[in-house]
């Protein structure tokens, strides 16, 4: 009598077989969708591009902040001082009565000490001349020029029955952009806002014109 036994081995090694295949036709196929197409490795690098120029735009808009803040910090402490000193003016001629010894000269004073400039004026100029209907008023000007471009006009009228009636007005000038102009600098870099560029070129373009001339 025979017996017969189904050989298992075989039937093992064929099952193992259809998972090798499976595993090897999907890593193919992986091999194959992981390949990059000709218009792909065209653009690859153009994201270092990009950021480079947005580096560049935002290192301009952090420049034009920054120069904007310095330029309203300086007008709000220049409104301040001017205001003071506009206020110590007609203060102090009510209580004295004294034009050039008290009044003028503590205004400038308190002017210079609300911005810091301890050393004093480098120039005054004072000038005067009469206004009015009759010419019969005295009206005085002062123009105080301080370190850093800091002038001050102080201009006082004699209002006939009020007293004196003070106007003052202060700049910020540009010593740099003037100390260039005045050597006859062929090209300056001017950054920063368009008024103050337009500023430079204004105050600047009549001394430029002489050192040229000269």
């Amino acid at each position: 009598m025979r017996s017969t036994v189904p050989n298992t081995r075989i039937r093992r090694v064929s099952r193992s077989a259809r998972p090798l295949r499976a595993r090897a036709s999907a890593t193919f196929a992986g091999r194959e969708l992981r390949v990059k197409s000709a218009q792909r490795r065209l653009q690859e690098g153009q994201a270092i591009v990009l950021i480079a120029l947005l580096i560049m735009v935002l290192f301009a808009m952090l420049g034009l902040a920054i120069d904007s803040g310095r330029a309203y910090v300086d007008r709000r402490d220049q409104q301040a001082a001017v205001d003071a000193a506009a206020l110590a003016a007609g203060d102090w001629y009510e209580n004295f009565q004294d034009l050039t010894g008290s009044a003028i000269p503590k205004a400038k004073q308190i002017y210079a000490n609300n911005l810091h400039l301890y050393a004093g004026p480098t120039s005054d100029v004072h000038s005067h001349t009469t206004v009015g209907v009759n010419n019969n008023l005295d009206q005085d000007t002062w123009v105080t020029t301080y370190a850093g471009g800091y002038v001050l006009t102080t201009v006082a009228t004699d209002t006939q029955f009020n007293g004196y009636e003070f106007q003052l007005s202060t700049t910020h000038g540009l010593p740099l952009v003037e100390a260039c102009a005045r050597a006859g600098t062929h090209y300056a870099d001017l950054t920063g806002e368009v008024l103050f560029v337009r500023d430079a070129i204004d105050r600047c373009d009549a001394l430029l014109r002489e050192a040229k001339t000269a």
